[in-house]
């Protein structure tokens, strides 16, 4: 299970000339950005699990989301945008919980250290739900998580890839 941030509209592919030896191009956008933070979860045998998308405001807005496509994944509200102790708590009960549960077996979650995911409360439903956590050294994560470094990245690279059809957000 891994964090990431999308810069909603930032996202779409573009052509640009530069010399042949230069490695990366930049390009500058003078609008103002909203971000939107994907918790993601992988299984060991590749299976994607349900994201959570985090917004940053007081309560979800229609006005965000196109009523063509939108993926049955947990969205929520946060002040800053980022997640907290109470919304991973809810990832745990929402997504992870009912999505991995098989016959009372144990299960391993691997994550990083954020504080999120060291609250009481998540240790004790990880405890009552037997699953075993790993957590990774800190800034380790970024090189190591399944979620960054494979196409098991589900939230991620479908709001890169198409972002007006999985979650649009109106900038007005």
């Amino acid at each position: 299970m891994d964090e990431t941030g999308v810069a909603l509209g930032v996202c779409t592919n573009t052509r640009v000339l530069a010399r042949a030896l230069k490695k990366k191009a930049y390009v500058k956008s003078l609008e103002n950005r909203e971000w939107v933070l994907i918790i993601e979860c992988v299984s060991a045998t590749g299976r994607k699990r349900r994201c959570a998308v985090i917004f940053k405001g007081q309560s979800l807005q229609t006005a965000w989301f196109s009523p063509s496509h939108v993926p049955s994944w947990f969205y929520t509200t946060s002040e800053n945008g980022w997640t907290s102790k109470t919304i991973g708590v809810e990832w745990l009960q929402r997504i992870y919980i009912p999505e991995t549960t098989v016959n009372g077996q144990y299960r391993l979650l691997i994550l990083d250290d954020h504080g999120s995911h060291i609250d009481i409360k998540f240790l004790w439903l990880c405890k009552q739900n037997r699953i075993e956590l790993l957590y990774l050294p800190a800034h380790s994560s970024h090189g190591m998580m399944l979620t960054k470094n494979s196409i098991c990245c589900p939230g991620h690279s479908m709001v890169q890839s198409s972002p007006r059809n999985t979650i649009r957000l109106v900038l007005r």
